[in-house]
């Protein structure tokens, strides 16, 4: 291979640190995937095979590499300013919390209180079905006496038939009748009262519960600013030495081979099942369950800690 031709597919220079970035498969497939996140490690390029291939070293192994898959990684990031961490505000997260403690007493009794209504609003439907059977009874005797004194008269013989009741009894019932009709009007309007008392009760402790959370996300919020500038800046640090030649008299530069698994944290790409909602989930239900003092677990899938 003549000078011009290397020249042609010699995008890198020899020796420069340069991203390998495969697309990402999946297991035992050779063609790409859509959804499978890429593979990204900083190799030391060697040389071009031919138009479409480059020889690179990672971690000290040769590799092959599809020069269309190479590149100059983004200029290394200034190392940022760790801010001043301050621990986070538990007085408010607490007062949240408390909130939530007047919610869920609030919604108990609300609920208490439906389940009361309902219960009169049973026993006032039971009194009026009462009070009606027994006006009904007054009216089945009505056209049982007027059947007979049809019958009489077409036999010509004397309607010998008397009321059983007297008119002060069925007047009684009457009123009865009427007086269970407006108990049972007012305790089934109580009884919506309740329930849209006890629904927005709920919806107070629904709202409460997220603010909780709202708080704990922001309790982690306030680690994470820690943790990032302090990972940027370790990461702008290594990926520094990465590039470092250092001056040897009478030699050429020569880098410092880090080893693979340090050279692969300079370019990371989540692993996968990073993210989940899992924990969150499990906290919501906790304390819409009632338990005001629920948090993360000790150890979140996403620490390290362990």
């Amino acid at each position: 291979m003549d000078g011009t031709t290397v020249a042609a597919v010699a995008p890198f220079r020899e020796g420069e640190l340069v991203e390998w970035v495969e697309p990402g498969r999946l297991p035992a497939q050779r063609k790409p995937s859509a959804g499978v996140a890429n593979t990204i490690r900083l190799v030391r390029f060697e040389a071009p095979i031919d138009n479409e291939q480059a020889r690179v070293v990672f971690g000290g192994e040769a590799l092959t590499a599809p020069l269309n898959e190479l590149r100059r990684p983004a200029p290394a990031p200034l190392a940022l300013k760790t801010p001043a961490y301050t621990q986070p505000d538990r007085v408010a997260l607490a007062a949240v919390r408390q909130r939530l403690l007047q919610a869920l007493d609030n919604a108990r009794q609300a609920n208490a209180a439906m389940s009361a209504a309902a219960a009169a609003a049973d026993r006032a439907s039971t009194t009026l079905a009462d009070a009606r059977a027994e006006l009904a009874r007054f009216a089945d005797h009505d056209r049982a006496a007027a059947d007979r004194l049809v019958d009489a008269l077409r036999s010509g013989t004397p309607d010998a038939s008397h009321g059983p009741d007297n008119p002060a009894d069925r007047e009684a019932a009457r009123r009865r009748c009427d007086a269970a009709e407006r108990a049972a009007a007012k305790l089934t309007a109580e009884l919506a009262e309740a329930r849209a008392a006890a629904t927005d009760a709920d919806q107070r402790v629904r709202a409460a519960v997220r603010a909780v959370v709202v708080g704990i996300a922001e309790r982690e919020g306030d680690l994470l600013i820690r943790l990032e500038a302090e990972v940027a800046n370790c990461r702008a640090a290594l990926r520094a030495l990465a590039g470092y030649r250092p001056l040897v008299p009478g030699s050429m530069p020569t880098e410092i081979a880090l080893p693979a698994h340090v050279l692969g944290l300079l370019t990371p790409t989540p692993p996968p099942g990073y993210a989940t909602e899992a924990p969150w989930r499990d906290l919501y239900e906790r304390l819409a369950a009632g338990d005001a003092d629920a948090d993360l677990n000790e150890t979140p899938p996403w620490s390290t800690a362990g």
